[in-house]
């Protein structure tokens, strides 16, 4: 396999590995979001995202803009696997709140 482009820009060698952790629905509620910052702070995680809509999305993104090292991005939920989850019974707000509350 080819050396990775990306991964030479960023200053590693071909015989380099790299692990990127990433943790996914940072805005799904508190426990989460504050699981995230911990990792975060500790050094243990690379990157989040908060799906939309989540409940503590604001929160999350809130977080994101006061910490602008953070590498942290939105993704937005797939309404057929909500409808398959159990995830249903947390009840979110209808889209256009969360948004307008996350992105200012």
């Amino acid at each position: 396999m080819p050396p990775n482009p990306q991964l030479r820009q960023l200053g590693f060698g071909p015989d380099d590995r790299v692990v990127i952790s990433h943790v996914d629905d940072v805005g799904l509620c508190q426990a989460a979001r504050q699981a995230f910052i911990d990792l975060w702070d500790a050094g243990t995680i690379s990157s989040g995202a908060a799906m939309v809509p989540r409940p503590w999305l604001p929160a999350a993104a809130a977080g994101a803009r006061a910490n602008p090292g953070v590498d942290a991005f939105i993704s937005r939920e797939r309404r057929d696997f909500l409808r398959a989850s159990s995830l249903h019974i947390i009840g979110y707000r209808p889209l256009r709140e969360i948004m307008q509350a996350a992105l200012g």
